[in-house]
């Protein structure tokens, strides 16, 4: 077998090249870093602007105090759907001292309609304390209590909400919505 020729040696690189490609590597990475820092600031904006535009009905539907129960106004240019008072709550020192559990109006049917501009009476018969069901009272003497009122109702985009007061609106999803969001495929 004949002999191969000796290759002549390749001269090495010089510390220069090796160093840009140390800093075009680091580059790169900052780049990818920076870009997806920008993706994720994006989508984080474009969910809260759709949240808050989903909102812009709920905000306009409020409740307050009337006598014996509360009144649930629709202040917006749609319908509401199925206005229901979850709980009505007397607060003294921080704490509950009276409670009301869900609550329909005498009015209200299955699938009530409160159109814009109307407003609807929800009368209490009478509160209870805190984990006991069995005593009952008309008022609370104290007219210096707090009282809190916790309400659901269906927009007219058919979203559900729950509202405490006059705090922000809040989504109610369904138990099944955060998984399908995460399985999509599953529908």
């Amino acid at each position: 077998m004949p002999e191969l020729p000796d290759l002549p040696e390749l001269p090495e690189l010089p510390e220069a090249v090796e160093w840009w490609d140390q800093v075009s590597a680091w580059g790169t990475l900052g780049a990818v870093i920076v870009a997806l820092f920008v993706a994720v600031n994006e989508g984080r904006r474009r969910r809260l602007d759709k949240e808050d535009a989903d909102a812009g009905q709920a905000r306009l539907v409020t409740v307050h105090r009337h006598g014996h129960g509360f009144v649930i106004t629709n202040r917006s240019g749609g319908p509401i759907f199925t206005p229901e008072m979850e709980k009505a709550e007397i607060i003294e020192s921080g704490a509950v001292i009276w409670e009301s559990g869900p609550h329909r109006s005498s009015q209200m049917r299955d699938l009530d309609v409160l159109g814009p501009g109307e407003e609807r009476i929800m009368r209490l018969n009478g509160y209870h304390a805190p984990g006991n069901s069995s005593i009952e009272i008309d008022d609370h003497p104290s007219p210096d209590s707090t009282r809190r009122c916790t309400f659901t109702f269906t927009d007219a985009q058919g979203l559900r909400w729950r509202r405490v007061n006059h705090h922000q609106p809040k989504r109610v999803l369904d138990e099944r919505h955060g998984w399908r969001r995460l399985f999509f495929w599953q529908r």
